[in-house]
């Protein structure tokens, strides 16, 4: 097995605790069968043929056996070869015959060489945002205990989604995933490296995300953002509209806000990009404007202006 194979299985232990089944999503994909345990590696079904045939294992002589030894194609048809201690009879002639239906129903690729695949993704490929989506669709969001997510009709629902989960401490920030025992290198923030990460500190509190409201706050004419609470920042009423509308629009902008600044703070620590607090900001901007524009228009009291050769939402 690769090095890179390994350290994602002695992670999957983890994960799998954590309600992701991942300790048996990691199976040999077979090609010639030269390099596959028979008995012993996760190639066919759920459990090793070791654990749910175990009568048959221990009648076989060579419990070494590779997929090749025991399965042979022999002119386009596949033939199976068994090297018994004894004549099997009884419960493991039973074993035998659904041993040999499930290999009867298994697609073989006798001209590729031996691999490996990802029962978790369609396209067999382990990826770490296949992953993380996994982890937060089976473990952050679960446990909500009836309670609705948070909804604003301006903005997708995945945004609400992503606020409830901010509110309610559900975001994989290190120190969450530390507390739930995924054992990490450092609980520090990976952008700044000031403080340890928290939810607050990794969507306010850390430089590059200050740095970025302060700038929200300045496009909306509100002055300086001030060290509000998730609670105050997402949740709040600040009098920034005279009237409903307004106020519902700017909660949109400031959950799009959350929203992108936890979407660059992903592509800062897992594909080392950029963080530009300007761009983040035309980013929001952007994307605001996308969200909202079709439930608007420039009859609701507010204005489209271009930043850049893009449009975006203005207060006016």
């Amino acid at each position: 097995m690769s090095c890179t194979w390994y350290n994602i299985l002695n992670a999957g232990k983890v994960i799998t605790e954590l309600g992701v089944p991942f300790a048996n999503s990691i199976q040999r994909s077979i090609g010639d069968g030269s390099t596959t345990d028979f008995w012993k590696d996760s190639w066919i079904g759920e459990t090793i043929l070791e654990d749910k045939f175990s009568r048959l294992f221990r009648l076989e002589t060579n419990q070494e056996a590779k997929v090749a030894d025991r399965v042979r194609w022999i002119n386009g048809s596949c033939e199976f070869t068994w090297e018994w201690s004894r004549n099997i009879i009884g419960r493991a002639n039973n074993e035998l015959q659904v041993l040999i239906s499930m290999l009867n129903s298994f697609t073989y690729s006798c001209h590729n060489v031996d691999g490996w695949k990802w029962t978790l993704s369609p396209s067999g490929r382990f990826t770490t945002k296949t992953l993380q989506s996994l982890i937060e669709e089976k473990f952050l969001i679960e446990g909500r205990s009836g309670r609705e997510t948070m909804r604003n009709s301006l903005v997708p629902k995945k945004v609400g989604i992503f606020i409830w989960r901010v509110i309610h401490k559900r975001v994989p920030v290190l120190l969450e995933l530390d507390k739930r025992g995924v054992d990490l290198h450092s609980v520090r923030c990976p952008i700044c490296d000031d403080d340890l990460e928290t939810i607050e500190h990794s969507l306010i509190f850390c430089s590059l995300a200050y740095d970025t409201w302060t700038r929200i706050y300045k496009w909306w004419g509100l002055g300086n953002y001030s060290n509000l609470s998730l609670n105050e920042t997402f949740c709040g009423s600040p009098n920034v509209a005279t009237s409903e509308l307004g106020s519902k629009i700017w909660q949109a902008v400031e959950w799009t806000s959350g929203y992108m600044i936890w979407k660059n703070r992903n592509n800062k620590v897992f594909k080392n990009k950029d963080w530009c607090s300007a761009s983040v900001l035309n980013e929001i901007q952007v994307v605001s404007f996308d969200w909202m524009i079709g439930f608007l228009g420039e009859s609701k009291g507010y204005i489209l202006t271009g930043i850049d050769g893009s449009s975006i939402l203005m207060n006016t």
